[in-house]
């Protein structure tokens, strides 16, 4: 079986590892430090489309008027 290496120490790991036995680290592959930084990404999108929807309607980019038309669009 192929072992995988330890993100902090280097050791050599069985892929099912938990916990690595040279440094103790309980995340030896990043796979918790990679979900953690795609949730932070996507909050900060998140976080950034609301505010470029709250400045349109600030501005009067983008009024409920608009939005309501979009949504039911008059038959012609």
């Amino acid at each position: 079986m192929a072992l995988n290496e330890c993100v902090d120490c280097g050791k050599g790991l069985s892929p099912t590892a938990q916990t690595c036995g040279g440094c103790n680290s309980i995340d030896p592959f990043g796979r918790k430090r990679a979900d953690d930084k795609l949730k932070s990404i996507l909050m900060m999108i998140g976080i950034a489309v609301v505010a470029v929807i709250w400045l349109a309607f600030h501005f009067d980019f983008l009024t409920f008027a608009m939005v309501k038309n979009f949504l039911h669009p008059r038959p012609n």
